[in-house]
């Protein structure tokens, strides 16, 4: 079993997904589906703040509300949108949704589950206790409440909509 993972293939165009699936029909995808506005904050400190090695106060509102609005930012929070693009293409049962809190709130679990979805062995001699430890743990800055009630107006459809999916994966699992 071999895989690869990044964010930015969820927001993929549908010509490089029809394409991806050509090649590997068979494919299996997880979307670990997280809080659409925190998802937007983190990505965007990453890129506005961390990457260029600058201050939080050294970017302007208008600087990280361009970001958040920019439409590869928007692409990415339509979790349901891209879920279905992917949909299109997979077998039936290729697409697992999962909720990305739940990597800190039961890591070994979502583990287990994972490795249920790829067909490979769910022993629990190979989930070890590096499961439950901390792997590249974001910097603590707080969202201030008004980017917040930015992001809160600007994506409140795509919250309502990963919302539904997450309360629709979990009872999948059950």
């Amino acid at each position: 079993v071999r895989g690869e993972a990044t964010a930015s293939y969820a927001a993929l165009p549908e010509e490089v997904i029809a394409e991806i699936t050509t090649l590997n029909p068979s494919m299996r995808i997880i979307m670990m589906l997280r809080d659409p506005v925190e998802r937007a904050w983190s990505h965007a400190r990453k890129d506005l703040v961390r990457n260029p090695g600058r201050s939080m106060l050294d970017v302007s509102d208008q600087q990280w509300q361009e970001f958040f609005a920019a439409p590869y930012q928007l692409a990415c929070a339509r979790y349901q949108q891209n879920l279905e693009r992917w949909q299109g293409y997979l077998q039936p049962g290729n697409a697992l949704v999962l909720p990305y809190d739940d990597v800190s709130r039961r890591p070994s679990e979502l583990l287990l589950e994972t490795m249920r979805f790829l067909g490979v062995s769910d022993d629990a001699r190979y989930v070890g206790d590096l499961s439950e430890q901390r792997v590249n743990p974001a910097g603590g800055s707080s969202m201030p409440d008004h980017h917040r009630e930015f992001l809160e107006d600007l994506l409140s459809r795509e919250i309502a909509d990963y919302h539904a999916l997450v309360d629709s994966s979990a009872s999948s699992l059950r």
